[in-house]
């Protein structure tokens, strides 16, 4: 971990560190995407094969499992209770207004018909990620899900076909990678593809997932993904096992996460980082929490202005506030992806069960995006219906515009109804 002062942090952007992109993955997932779209299914299992040591298969749900984990139901009861409470309040209504004498504008809020969801796998697969994108997924009126996830010698994660029987999903792809996301952007002759994918994951993931939202023939995705972030601002009485625990429950995500304390007392950060080296060795992904922390900043700041310049700088993924005063902070703080606050409000809470949605910006996306919300799973289709007596009263603004950009075809189409419309008219 590096410590900084706030004078040495003006260039907010080296907080992040080297942001260039490597080619030559970026290229063999070029490759990977080529070679699925041109040969479906055959690409997925030779890739399969090549990078997990089995074969892609599809994965029907039973309707009922071998064995029941009451405690992930539970689990999965409250969390969904409290996700689908945040989520609902977020529906959308059409509606129609008359802007004018006969001008008659509406919209229309309409479900993207076919979802695909990634869910990461590894040592244990993302749960919650599937309900971060099931529920609003349903809340928004989806109907058609695909769902792919990474396989193992042993097949599917009991505990994820679980969550998956629980959400009423009844078919699972066991693949990976950037093949995964080529299946579901392009379509095979198992997988169908989606209008939309959805999903964190590794380097190729998320660069497969860039490539195929540029691509005419692909599929639009959730956000622009990065490393996972958490920037944690602290006072002076704030509790240092507290806040380095927040760190380490970051840093164990990612060898490239990125860790940020900014902390307005310089004793309370000696604490923190005693209590981060004291803790890391207890962990069983100490080997990844230890290399994001090589790359993690302690940063010294003096008063709150600075550490809300370095936050709306910043806009971190995760911001949690250890301080009294946290609502006060608020109507400052412009840009982040989802914020924490008090001592109580561990990033955890966001990431399994509290109810905000854990898919979010990172990479300073927050300036400009929000996390996954049900308006990611519905698209607005705009309506307008004129009279006759609205574009009579609207055709000389038509026809200025019209002169001005310099469209003839445009004026056109405004002045051969202008001659049909007064000849009725008389």
């Amino acid at each position: 971990m590096k410590r900084l002062s706030f004078s040495e942090t003006s260039d907010y952007s080296s907080l992040r560190g080297d942001r260039v992109v490597d080619k030559t993955r970026a290229d063999q997932v070029s490759e990977i995407l080529s070679f699925v779209k041109t040969s479906g299914d055959a690409a997925l299992t030779e890739l399969s094969l090549k990078f997990d040591g089995v074969e892609f298969s599809e994965v029907t749900v039973p309707s009922e499992l071998s064995f029941e984990d009451f405690a992930l139901l539970k689990a999965l009861k409250v969390a969904s209770d409290n996700i689908n409470a945040f989520h609902k309040p977020q529906l959308r209504s059409d509606y129609k207004i008359e802007a004018g004498r006969g001008l008659f504008l509406q919209r229309l809020i309409r479900p993207i018909t076919r979802v695909g969801f990634y869910i990461p796998g590894g040592s244990a697969p993302l749960i919650s990620t599937l309900m971060m994108l099931v529920i609003p997924a349903r809340l928004a009126g989806c109907k058609e899900f695909v769902l792919c996830t990474p396989p193992s010698a042993k097949g599917i994660d009991p505990s994820l076909l679980l969550a998956a029987r629980y959400f009423g999903i009844d078919k699972i792809y066991a693949v990976g990678g950037a093949q995964a996301i080529a299946a579901m952007a392009y379509g095979t002759e198992s997988i169908p593809k989606v209008d939309k994918i959805f999903g964190p994951g590794n380097f190729y993931v998320n660069e497969a997932k860039r490539q195929v939202s540029t691509d005419p023939d692909g599929a639009a995705i959730d956000l622009p993904a990065g490393p996972s972030e958490i920037m944690v601002v602290a006072e002076a009485g704030a509790n240092a096992r507290f806040i380095a625990s927040d760190l380490l429950s970051q840093a164990e995500h990612d060898a490239e996460a990125q860790i940020i304390l900014v902390s307005l007392d310089r004793d309370l950060t000696g604490e923190v980082a005693r209590e981060v080296q004291n803790l890391v060795g207890t962990l069983s992904r100490q080997t990844t929490a230890m290399a994001a922390l090589e790359k993690a900043f302690l940063v010294d700041a003096h008063e709150r202005s600075e550490a809300l310049a370095l936050i709306n700088s910043y806009a971190p993924e995760h911001l949690i506030l250890h301080v009294d005063s946290s609502p006060e902070w608020l109507p400052e703080i412009k840009n982040a992806g989802s914020i924490f606050c008090g001592p109580y409000s561990p990033e955890v809470a966001g990431d399994f069960a509290s109810g905000t949605n854990h898919v979010l910006p990172t990479d300073g996306a927050a300036r400009a995006y929000s996390g996954l919300c049900v308006e990611s799973f519905q698209k607005t289709i705009s309506v307008q219906t004129l009279t006759k007596e609205a574009f009579l009263d609207l055709a000389p603004t038509l026809l200025t515009f019209a002169a001005k950009e310099g469209l003839d075809a445009h004026a056109l189409a405004v002045k051969v109804r202008l001659q049909v419309a007064e000849r009725e008219t008389l």
